[in-house]
């Protein structure tokens, strides 16, 4: 949190990423298969997975109004969607989080 410059308004986020890849992690207490593999009986994908802080660059078409304005803006990663594959994006400079897909 302190190295990504975060407010503590996301130790949620920085707690629930946490469990998050826990869950995902092989461990050998279950013969090297994570909790998600033996609770779903599916590999879990973690082709996705970023580091909590990182920049990134969320597609925001959604919010343009007309094709002039930036596509896209810095914003920094704190965590995964619940649900469904998707990311929540933390913009500094508008001080909003935001659902990326």
């Amino acid at each position: 949190m302190q190295n990504a410059s975060l407010p503590n308004q996301f130790w949620y986020h920085a707690c629930a990423t946490a469990a998050y890849l826990i869950n995902r992690m092989p461990t050998p207490v279950l013969n090297m298969g994570s909790p998600f593999e033996k609770l779903y009986h599916i590999i879990p994908q973690i082709d996705m997975l970023r580091v909590f802080g990182c920049s990134c660059f969320p597609l925001m078409s959604a919010y343009r109004t007309n094709k002039l304005q930036p596509k896209t803006m810095k914003c920094v990663f704190v965590g995964f969607a619940a649900g469904y594959k998707g990311f929540i994006c933390y913009s500094p400079t508008t001080r909003k989080s935001s659902l990326q897909l």
